[in-house]
């Protein structure tokens, strides 16, 4: 009986590394992804939902293959808004160093494309923020709620929100009280000035 269980149990266990051999051999699925949408009021939402429900790990492999797709079709200020935006997700993720590197990425493919512009100053204020440069975090905020004015009313939030935040990691509570407050003023999504009226209720 004892001899028994052990033939079952050496041919249970070559079976399933053969099974498992498999899974890791099959090649993944390709996902779509269209980067030429990266700047476009879908794929920005779709940016704001995965950072509120947490899904960083997902949106940085998406901006990762997005930048790849629009560096082959020859596309290089697309590629720079992927850069900034897998940098961005990168940092809230606790990733710095990932995040720099996206960074480096995303300015040597700029071009001086607004969007891009954008982009990576809004990215360059999430690092900053992370990294405790607050200053440099500021400006950068501050420039990007401005470009982003006339392009996209959720991301000018986001860079208010950037600003509030990195004022009030400053002590400066009135400058953060004006940013969330000119945040709300450009009228984001619900979710977006429900974390903007959190932000006023802690600084209260």
């Amino acid at each position: 009986a004892a001899g028994g269980l052990v033939v079952c149990a050496v041919a249970g266990g070559y079976l399933l590394r053969s099974r498992d051999e498999q899974r890791v051999q099959r090649p993944k699925p390709a996902v779509a992804v269209d980067p030429s949408t990266l700047t476009s009021e879908r794929d920005v939402q779709w940016l704001s939902t995965a950072i509120e429900r947490g899904q960083l790990d997902d949106a940085a492999e998406k901006y990762d293959l997005a930048a790849q797709l629009a560096q082959s079709a020859g596309a290089p200020a697309r590629a720079s808004v992927a850069h900034s935006a897998g940098a961005l997700v990168l940092a809230l993720r606790g990733k710095l160093d990932d995040a720099k590197k996206q960074l480096s990425a995303a300015e040597a493919t700029q071009g001086g494309d607004p969007s891009a512009a954008a982009y990576l100053d809004m990215a360059t204020a999430e690092v900053s923020l992370a990294s405790g440069a607050l200053d440099e975090a500021i400006a950068r905020s501050t420039r990007c709620a401005k470009a982003f004015a006339t392009i996209s009313a959720e991301l000018a939030a986001t860079c208010h929100e950037l600003h509030g935040n990195a004022a009030a990691d400053a002590g400066d509570l009135a400058a953060a009280r004006a940013a969330y407050n000119e945040g709300l003023a450009v009228q984001p999504s619900e979710a977006r000035s429900i974390t903007l009226r959190l932000a006023l209720v802690g600084l209260d």
